[in-house]
């Protein structure tokens, strides 16, 4: 299996498909990756846990707009040499089935994303590279039921379309939150995590943290992450008067003790395909708190069993949220040991790795 994505950051996707990577090796898949970038902070990781590692343009050279061509070249002879290629989002997805006359090997998409976006007005260029794809892909996998709907929504057939849930690796996210935090304020605090951008919400987490303020709830809140949405993020903070309680640490390598040691975790997002640092937080027993977008968080708090879910871009039920976690915080801490245990259970990366094998080889199967 070969994994097509664009470089080792430390973001989501990354992080996901070399986890996936190195739990199918251990369970016997030879399973590399294929990156547009060869860049990332993940990058020694994936060396020293012994994933074979494929580029098309190293790291000393920027990836421009005239790369293309060069990801093309390089992408068809590394893929011959594998079964099945899984590639994320449009740019590794459409090289993926563009090159199929040469490599003859099977596509599968990962949808991490709520793929209706792609039909909004002023997406034309998507959805025309959407068009000539999909029929040519031979499964889709979304990472949450919503994100597989989305899919289909957006014009893949529901018959390839298959929910295959992101995993953890608990072990070590456990052992890493134990780490000294990279930065933690003065007294409690709330916690958020996430690319700053308007997707993530965090413009709402900025005003509820000041409304639960003002209702005389004291605390900080810290949202670890870096984005274009900086600058304004801070400026909001300023204007509603709470720039000394909110802080912006940036990306933090291990962010995991901070969120650890948080009272409560904040998913404000008004998008989310399944919400990966949602599920580590409720992996590491913290209560957390999450916007019911059109997928991900209902379906890890099991309906908000796990969880208190608030409607997308309401303040004021954020807010109240917040103020009731951090007021009564026992009860709240005892649901969110039950909901560690069953993440624990329902989403390894063990389990993830397997399903992902078990799909993979019927399609590699059916070729």
């Amino acid at each position: 299996m070969l994994f097509f994505f664009p470089n080792l950051s430390g973001g989501g996707i990354s992080r996901i498909n070399l986890d996936l990577a190195i739990a199918m090796r251990a369970q016997g898949v030879d399973a590399a990756l294929f990156l547009m970038h060869g860049t990332g902070e993940r990058w020694d990781e994936a060396v020293e846990a012994g994933v074979p590692i494929h580029f098309a343009v190293p790291a000393t050279k920027p990836l421009g707009r005239w790369s293309t061509p060069r990801i093309a070249r390089a992408f068809s002879p590394v893929a011959r040499r594998y079964d099945v290629i899984v590639a994320d989002r449009v740019p590794a997805h459409v090289h993926s089935v563009l090159a199929r006359p040469f490599t003859r090997r099977p596509v599968i998409r990962q949808v991490h994303v709520d793929l209706r976006a792609d039909t909004r007005e002023g997406q034309w260029r998507t959805r025309l590279l959407n068009r000539l794809s999909y029929p040519r892909t031979a499964a889709f996998i979304g990472v949450s039921k919503g994100a597989a709907e989305s899919a289909v929504l957006a014009g893949a057939r529901r018959d390839r379309t298959h929910v295959l849930y992101n995993g953890v690796h608990i072990a070590r996210v456990q052992a890493r939150a134990g780490e000294e935090p990279a930065f933690t304020p003065p007294r409690r605090y709330i916690v958020g995590a996430g690319r700053l951008h308007d997707d993530k919400g965090f413009d709402i987490l900025v005003r509820a943290h000041a409304e639960a303020l003002g209702r005389g709830v004291e605390h900080d809140l810290v949202i670890v992450g870096e984005g274009e949405d900086r600058a304004a993020l801070t400026a909001l903070a300023a204007r509603l008067g709470v720039s000394e309680t909110v802080h912006l640490p940036g990306f933090l390598p291990n962010h995991w003790p901070v969120v650890a040691r948080a009272s409560v975790f904040c998913l404000p997002s008004r998008r989310e395909g399944f919400a990966l640092a949602l599920l580590e937080a409720l992996a590491l027993g913290v209560p957390a708190i999450a916007a019911d977008c059109q997928s991900g968080p209902r379906e890890l708090f099991d309906g908000g069993r796990l969880g208190a879910l608030v409607p997308v871009d309401d303040v004021q039920a954020l807010a109240g949220a917040i103020e009731r976690h951090l007021a009564h915080p026992t009860g709240f801490r005892e649901r969110a040991k039950v909901a560690q245990g069953e993440v624990a259970e329902r989403f390894s990366i063990a389990e993830a790795a397997r399903q992902y094998i078990v799909l993979c080889a019927d399609v590699a199967g059916s070729r």
